[in-house]
């Protein structure tokens, strides 16, 4: 199967997924219907990838909330532990990216509630991406890019590092930051596997869209 006859059966499954989310009778009483996709890594002995799967799965709506906040007990400390994860993740972005972090340093507004749910999706959920999808992430980066630029290994191996540390250790090189972007669409647009990491794609695109903003504004502050 060629890679537009995938993508056409993966648009055709998610559109199938959607409507049957849509139809479906409520799973759960008090909960919403939402179509969930689980996808696959490939394995790395027989190199087969098992498809995406869609379900419909129950999930929580305002509704919802509110009962489990009236109810209180395990349901609320749940609720609540869940909601802080998020900011947890925020914070630990901010981490990741400053070696010397120290409480001094940690930009608490950006830990409001409301700023993270402005941030675009993939800036927001993007500590919320898997670990091991990062990693197959980084393997078919590597073999989709030597194929697609023949660069030597030796330089996609430097890409991947750049894009597993999220650009922390090139976030001051505005030109290596835009040539990254470059190479994140080049990528994008070869691999057969776009379904399975766009969100990778999209924080790491909106990542270095920032980085290289920040590094914009930090000039003019010195014109």
């Amino acid at each position: 199967m060629n890679q537009e006859t995938t993508q056409d059966t993966q648009s055709e499954a998610e559109a199938t997924a959607a409507a049957n989310a849509a139809t479906m009778p409520i799973l759960l009483e008090g909960y919403a219907n939402a179509d969930v996709a689980f996808h696959f890594r490939k394995d790395k002995e027989t190199g087969q990838k098992r498809p995406s799967v869609h379900l419909v799965l129950p999930q929580l709506d305002v509704n919802t909330l509110v009962n489990i906040i009236n109810e209180g007990g395990k349901g609320l400390e749940m609720l609540l532990a869940a909601s802080n994860d998020v900011i947890i993740e925020q914070a630990r972005g901010q981490v990741a990216a400053n070696a010397t972090m120290t409480q001094a340093d940690l930009d608490v507004s950006k830990l409001d509630w409301n700023f993270i749910a402005n941030l675009p999706k993939a800036e927001r959920t993007g500590g919320g991406i898997a670990k091991d999808t990062w990693e197959a992430f980084g393997e078919d980066y590597k073999d989709v890019m030597l194929a697609a630029t023949g660069k030597p290994a030796e330089a996609i191996e430097n890409h991947v590092k750049f894009l597993m540390n999220k650009f922390a250790v090139i976030k001051t090189n505005k030109k290596v930051l835009a040539f990254m972007k470059d190479m994140l669409t080049t990528y994008f647009e070869a691999t057969p596997n776009k379904e399975e990491f766009a969100a990778c794609v999209e924080f790491l695109s909106n990542k270095a869209d920032t980085l290289l903003a920040a590094d914009e504004s930090a000039l003019l502050l010195n014109l």
